[in-house]
Formats: C-alpha cells, structure tokens, sequence
C-alpha cells in the first residue's frame, strides 16, 4: 500500500493510524433483491445506510420498510443516520415467509439535545443477537415536520458495539444535571467469533505515515482496514458572553489551555488595571455552569490513559468506530476507562488549573459545578 490517506472531514490532529483484519461483515449493508414499504417506493432510498433528504412536514405514520433476500442473512447490527433533536422508539422484526414476523428487539433512537451533541447528525447503532431470517423489517413512526427530513437504515452482518456513540461521549446528556443511571446501558450482545477485531492484530502504524498523509506499508494477507484515527473540534462556544468576548471553548481537559484562559482573558485582564489597595476587592474568581456538550480527547490522552490504567490505549481506539475490540464487554470496560479519565481530567486540570491560576492572584475560585 502506497498512498496518501483521506483526511477525516475537519481534521485538526491525528491521533493514530492503525490497521487491522477486518471483521466479518464489517462496514458492509446487506443488500435485498427487494424492499417493501407502506408508503410506496419513496421510502425504498432510504436502506442503503446513507442520509436522504425526505418531503418536508409529511407525516409518514407507522413507518413500515421490509427487505427480502435471496437467500438467509444473518443480521447483527442496523445503523441509523438521522437528524439531531429527536426521539423515537421502533422494532425489528424477522420472518422466513414475509407474512409472520416474530420480534428481535426493539429500539429507541434518542438523538435529542441540539447544539449539545459533539457530533452531527451522529448514527445511532443499535445491535443484536445474530438473527437468520430470510425477511427482516423495521417498524418506527416518523414524521419530518418533528423527526426531521434526514433518514438512512442499513441491516449489517457485521458487529457494533451498543449505544458505542453515548458511551463515548459523543452524545450529550440531554439534562443539565443528569440522573445517576445517565451513563448505565443494556448490555451489548456478545456477537460470535469473527466479528470482532483481536486488540494483539491491531497494527500502530502511525510512524510509517509522512507529513503529507501518504501511509507505505507492506500489507499482509488478507483483508485489512486501515483506520485514520484523527481529533475534530467540538464547534463549542463560550456563551452567554459579550459580543467581544466570544469565541471557541477551551481544551477543558488541558491545566494550560485553563491557565491562558486566565492569564489572557478578562481576570488577568481585569486584574493588571487595579492597584494593589484595589485588587484587595477581588476575592473569588467564579466558573459558571457549564452546559456546552462534552469533549472526549485531549492531546495528551494517551500518556494520561496509560499512567493512570497501565495498559496502551492504542488497540481499542477503533471502538471508538463502533467497532467491537476483543470482547463487547471489553470494550465497553474501554469506554468507562474513557469516560472516567475524561471526569477525572476535567476536575483535576480545569477546575484545578483555574484554582492554580488565580490563586496567585489572592483569589479563591467558585464553582457551579453542574454541566461539567
């Protein structure tokens, strides 16, 4: 292989480039000889996995799409692209005749909150025990003016960790003071051998990458992806604040982007007008609620992850894809391991850093802590 990698959309830094074998099934939507649907062939676009723009304020009802194969196909995933700001709540179904179909699962798609969500238009994967069945079907209601016009389904063989874009902090909680079972999910299905990626074959090749993005790696046998691994910014703004005074939010994970932010901003700013007599008046610094969607990476995460849980990070990065790494188990420990350095760097480095920044000042620093 010799060429030079796809950027990731609004690329700012690469984490890694990795590869490794693919799992079956993986990435692929299973394609039916025919798709069935309750309001026509306008609908029949939409089960290829990709977004489609649908007619504006329709209300479709119970949304019925049925696919049929050829043959028997095992499904073990389906992903959903939609619009950010709904909710709704849906089943799969299978049968081997099209006329009696028998439950697998049903689903809830939550893509509430906004402008909180990290990313846009983020999938919602949900997943499932292996399920053979020659008819499959997805019954939902969606109505465009309220659900929103954006809408791709595809059935996948392939395994996908469950609610892997929550988990990762991907999807803002859609309360300001989340209740306590906020990040507690349903099990992920264990999805069977070959479906997921061994974390001893994901190969780091991260070095073999040159400046200009061109990857020259000797391939082995087999069927490899290869996996850009790059960071994006969150598009958060610091608000409600003056017109003057606007702009992107800082690294909250990062002791020195806090320790700017006081140094260059208005604290510091304030505090270099005052005379001595005056910043006598100056007590506490305070840092307001914060209700601006998450962050999930900082550049020194990984020294970070392996000083504080002793392993690399580096082979479970592809679960951040939705992949599964090892185990599904595994790798939804992998995501706590996240979630948990993610808080613990918030408290330590931003709320710590502000404290270590205005401390010198004469000041305390007060916090509303809710949001963060």
């Amino acid at each position: 292989y010799n060429a030079v990698l796809p950027r990731v959309k609004n690329a700012i830094r690469d984490v890694r480039v990795l590869a490794f074998p693919a799992p079956a099934g993986d990435g692929e939507a299973l394609r039916a000889v025919r798709i069935i649907s309750t309001q026509g062939d306008e609908l029949t676009q939409l089960l290829d996995g990709q977004p489609h723009e649908l007619p504006e304020n329709k209300d479709y009802g119970q949304l019925s799409l049925t696919w049929e194969f050829e043959t028997p196909q095992t499904v073990r995933s389906v992903l959903f692209t939609h619009h950010n700001g709904n909710q709704r709540a849906g089943k799969l179904l299978a049968s081997e005749n099209g006329s009696d179909f028998k439950p697998v699962r049903d689903f809830t798609l939550d893509r509430r909150g906004g402008d909180q969500v990290l990313l846009p238009s983020c999938p919602s994967g949900v997943s499932t025990l292996p399920t053979t069945a020659k008819f499959f079907r997805i019954e939902m209601p969606w109505h465009t003016g309220r659900d929103g016009r954006t809408l791709g389904i595809a059935l996948s063989s392939g395994a996908r960790l469950e609610l892997a874009e929550e988990k990762q902090l991907a999807i803002a909680s859609r309360q300001n003071t989340p209740p306590w079972d906020t990040f507690m999910w349903p099990v992920t299905p264990e999805p069977g051998a070959g479906t997921t990626i061994a974390p001893d074959k994901v190969v780091d090749l991260t070095s073999k990458v040159g400046a200009d993005g061109r990857l020259n790696w000797e391939v082995p046998a087999g069927n490899w992806v290869i996996q850009r691994v790059s960071t994006i910014q969150t598009g958060s703004k610091a608000g409600p604040t003056p017109k003057d005074m606007e702009g992107f939010d800082i690294d909250k994970m990062s002791k020195e982007a806090a320790k700017r932010h006081i140094d260059n901003g208005l604290v510091k700013g304030l505090w270099n007008r005052l005379t001595p007599a005056e910043r006598k008046g100056l007590t506490h610094a305070i840092a307001d609620s914060y209700e601006q969607g998450y962050q999930n990476w900082t550049p020194e995460m990984i020294p970070e992850f392996i000083k504080r849980y002793g392993y690399d990070p580096t082979p479970w990065l592809p679960v951040f894809s939705g992949r599964i790494v090892g185990s599904a188990a595994q790798s939804d420990r992998f995501l706590w391991d996240v979630r948990r350095l993610v808080a613990d760097l918030i408290a330590t480095n931003y709320v710590g850093g502000l404290r270590d920044a205005v401390n010198p000042l004469g000041m305390k620093l007060w916090l509303e802590p809710y949001g963060h």
